[in-house]
């Protein structure tokens, strides 16, 4: 005879779990939910990021692990101060109101974020960016100063700020996950040599280059609430100081350059057209 799992919520065949204002959230509880997916049909990636986000959930739950009305909302408030973009936001609340639903507890869905996050982001000069630098190296401090120079020259997302290594600096490059998928940033050699020379400074030989005073890596929150700091002693507004706003500069400074690159192409095409039409153009040849 067949295994029939049971499932607890609305959404699945079995018992039904009591309509109380909150749920315990168990491994068990995770394990199910993991299984239905499976039982609907879902794909093993799609299955595997949805156990990432449940997981992600409930490690961010307090110690007591209850799920109620406002848990996914204080949620998506707590990702989007650490950082984390709209896409993705909206990505873990998704998965958040599933797992509600299949709990039977529709009533602790929330709407997903309507808007993407560059649309809603202050917009960052270069001027003042130079302007926070110039104010980190007077203030001597080096740490901030490089990540406010790394999120406006390369387009690394905070949460994967790790990634960037000395063995990353001594090649160059880095490998994040994007997408789903692996994706190599290439770094601006320039970088490189002083990321380099502040890492022999600091003393890291080898790993993360952005460390706590306890050399552990640098969490989200503290590398946004650094550069936030520098942006007010800067006298700049606070709501730019952050590293997605720093990485907006960077994309739009590269928008304008292909654009730029787009026009020297093209004049260069009619050049070689013009050349070619003196010699063998129809009229010319008659």
């Amino acid at each position: 005879m067949d295994h029939q799992i049971q499932y607890p919520g609305n959404m699945a065949e079995g018992t039904l779990m009591p309509q109380n204002d909150a749920v315990k959230l168990t491994p068990e509880l995770i394990d199910s939910f993991e299984a239905y997916m499976k039982n609907k049909g879902m794909d093993q990636g799609s299955i595997k990021s949805y156990r990432q986000a449940v997981e992600m959930l409930y490690q961010w739950l307090p110690e007591e692990k209850v799920m109620d009305r406002d848990t996914l909302r204080q949620w998506s408030e707590n990702l989007q101060k650490e950082s984390y973009a709209v896409r993705t936001v909206n990505r873990f609340l998704s998965v958040g109101n599933t797992l509600a639903d299949f709990l039977g507890h529709r009533e602790f869905q929330i709407k997903t974020l309507m808007v993407d996050a560059d649309e809603v982001l202050p917009e960052l000069t270069r001027n003042e960016y130079l302007r926070m630098l110039q104010t980190a190296k007077a203030l001597k401090n080096e740490r901030v100063y490089f990540l406010i120079k790394v999120f406006a020259n390369v387009d690394l997302p905070v949460q994967q700020a790790s990634k960037l290594t000395v063995e990353a600096a001594e090649e160059g490059k880095l490998v994040i996950n994007r997408g789903g998928g692996r994706e190599i940033i290439r770094l601006p050699k320039c970088l490189c040599q002083e990321l380099l020379s502040y890492a022999k400074r600091s003393g890291i030989t080898t790993g993360p280059l952005f460390l706590t005073r306890q050399k552990k890596p640098m969490r989200r929150t503290q590398i946004s609430d650094s550069i936030r700091r520098m942006c007010l002693e800067a006298k700049i507004p606070e709501g730019k100081g952050n590293p997605r706003c720093l990485r907006k500069l960077y994309k739009e400074t590269m928008r304008s350059i292909y654009a730029n690159m787009d026009f020297l192409f093209a004049k260069a095409y009619e050049q070689i057209l013009d050349q070619e039409q003196l010699i063998y153009g129809w009229e010319e040849s008659i």
